[in-house]
């Protein structure tokens, strides 16, 4: 984490450094990106820079809590007692406040896709305390609504924990590249049609009804 003297900084001074990280690391590999790219951008002194951070690393580890945070933000904007007793509706809306994240922190996003990429010890080290925390999330959710009685009595709450977290991401795998480019307003329609059509399925199943 950073020390408490970044912390302190003046908020624009704080930004301008972030907005310098995120640009390198959004464009490169961890193991691209340097230091004197970051503080040339920011416009700080070499010296400043491990001040405020232990090392490139530790930077990289505070990136994902700022990505975590803001992607809170987007989800928490899901009302889920308007959805209360549909429980797929729920994770649909979650799932398009999700990729409204992507659509609308596109440097926020390549970076956790070039995350993915990266060795797996790697990521458990980077991540922390916030390993597992999408699975979690989705497993507490899952036992609420069961406790409801809105969700079968015979599911196994770990696994279709599991199975919604690997859904997402693979729904984020399909809907960045078939972005329409540019027009927010196209990629929100393209986003919510993208859902749907996995949500169709999960509802219906791929059988063919008589």
């Amino acid at each position: 984490m950073p020390t408490q003297t970044f912390f302190n900084l003046p908020e624009d001074k704080k930004q301008r450094i972030l907005d310098a990280a995120i640009e390198e690391f959004a464009s490169y590999p961890f193991n691209e990106v340097s230091v004197a790219k970051i503080i040339q951008k920011a416009n700080i002194p070499r010296g400043s820079f491990y001040q405020y951070f232990s090392d490139l690393k530790d930077l990289y580890k505070y990136l994902f809590r700022v990505i975590a945070d803001k992607k809170i933000v987007y989800l928490n904007r899901v009302n889920l007692d308007q959805e209360k007793g549909d429980f797929l509706k729920t994770i649909r809306s979650l799932y398009i406040a999700g990729l409204q994240f992507a659509v609308e922190e596109p440097q926020l996003t390549q970076i956790a896709n070039r995350f993915m990429k990266e060795d797996e010890n790697f990521r458990k080290e980077i991540m922390g305390s916030l390993e597992g925390k999408t699975t979690d999330f989705y497993y507490n959710l899952l036992l609420a609504c069961k406790a409801k009685g809105e969700i079968d009595e015979n599911v196994d709450l770990e696994m279709a924990a599991f199975i919604f977290t690997t859904m997402n991401l693979a729904l984020l795998d399909y809907f960045l590249p078939k972005l329409q480019g540019g027009d927010l307003l196209k990629e929100k329609d393209f986003l919510v049609e993208t859902v749907d059509k996995m949500f169709y399925i999960l509802t219906n199943g791929i059988k063919k009804r008589n």
